[in-house]
């Protein structure tokens, strides 16, 4: 089910062992601030919660509506001919990876630059565009998948985007339909990455996204106001991946064989 509102957040911390006490203070410190300006950006209030002693650090919550019949989407009714849109890039785990390796100059990265897939600069500026991506909220799309009807809509996250596309086909209400993605937006050359270095299931749609972003089934009639308003009034980026049609029998999500990797330098206008 899907709305645009939090009412109140619960949140959950874990304090780490593993960290002296005057770490334990300035992190946790800033992970509560953090977490704080994001709830405050979300337009909610963190109302409560539950700490822990951990041997890592952990937060996080769980966010809480109360909503009219009218106020929220139920995400069972894709129709033939639905377009389906994608507001935020994927790559995340292979542009964190990445980053990783670089930090420590193992092989992965040794290879990645010999084989010019990347340079030093490149996996910066990857890495930025993944961390822009996951601190952006999905709020402003939620709000406009709701002001347009979707029929389904989905956050992308550990499933991949194959993998809740799968989970939706299975939910809707209608039999006959494929959910069928055209178009892949990825990170600036992680497919090369997963390609040449490391298989991390990307092109095939199972590679984990953190803070991925939210994919929409919508109306044809809809979709070119949907992008305008979320980059103009909001000055995000989406694109449209594929399209939901018409199958025998059964109801099925599937990629191309020709799928056409896109690469997005940005998740902002």
């Amino acid at each position: 089910m899907g709305t645009a509102r939090v009412d109140h957040m619960l949140m959950v911390l874990a304090v780490s062992l593993d960290m002296d006490a005057k770490e334990r203070e300035v992190i946790t410190r800033e992970m509560i601030r953090g977490f704080n300006d994001t709830a405050e950006e979300a337009g909610t209030a963190i109302t409560g919660g539950q700490s822990i002693l951990n041997p890592w650090p952990i937060i996080g919550g769980v966010a809480n509506t109360v909503v009219k019949k009218d106020e929220f989407l139920v995400p069972n009714r894709a129709q033939v001919g639905d377009v389906i849109v994608l507001t935020k890039p994927l790559g995340t785990q292979i542009a964190v990876n990445l980053k990783e390796w670089k930090s420590k100059n193992n092989d992965k990265y040794k290879k990645a630059l010999k084989l010019g897939i990347v340079t030093s600069d490149d996996v910066e500026e990857i890495n930025k565009v993944a961390i822009h991506s996951m601190g952006k909220l999905n709020k402003n799309a939620a709000g406009l998948v709701n002001k347009y009807k979707s029929g389904a809509c989905t956050d992308v996250t550990g499933f991949g985007i194959l993998g809740h596309l799968e989970n939706l086909a299975e939910a809707q209400s209608s039999d006959g339909l494929e959910l069928r993605i055209n178009k892949l937006p990825v990170l600036k050359n992680s497919d090369k990455i997963e390609e040449s270095i490391m298989n991390f299931n990307l092109v095939k749609g199972y590679s984990a996204e953190t803070s991925g972003g939210l994919m929409a089934f919508l109306k044809e009639k809809d979709v070119k106001d949907f992008q305008n308003e979320l980059e103009v009034k909001y000055g995000e980026k989406s694109w449209v991946i594929g399209e939901v049609r018409e199958r025998k029998e059964g109801n099925k999500a599937t990629i191309a064989k020709d799928v056409e990797v896109i690469y997005a330098d940005s998740v902002f206008c």
